[in-house]
C-alpha cells in the first residue's frame, strides 16, 4: 500500500492511499444470465481511498470513502 497522505486531528488518524480496483473477472450478466459486460469497460480503475482510525483503536482504520484518481494512471 503506498500512502498518499497522512495526518491527524483531536486523536484520530487520517490516511489516504492509492488503490486499483480491479473488476477484469467480474462479468455484469442480465436477469437471464447473459453476459452483457461492455467490451471497452476500463478493467482497472486507480482511486485514492480514505481511512480514519477506529474510536477505541486508533492503529485500526475504518474506509472512509473513496474517489476515482484524476491523475496519471498508476494501475498499468
Amino acid at each position: 500500500m503506498r500512502v498518499f497522505e497522512r495526518w491527524s486531528q483531536r486523536g484520530v488518524e487520517f490516511v489516504s492511499t492509492y488503490v486499483c480496483f480491479d473488476s477484469s473477472g467480474v462479468r455484469v450478466l442480465d436477469a437471464s444470465g447473459a453476459d452483457v459486460t461492455p467490451p471497452d469497460r476500463i478493467d482497472r480503475l486507480p482511486a485514492v481511498v480514505r481511512f480514519q482510525s477506529a474510536p477505541d483503536d486508533r492503529w485500526r482504520l475504518i474506509a472512509k470513502g473513496s474517489d476515482a484518481w484524476r491523475g496519471n494512471d498508476f494501475c498499468n
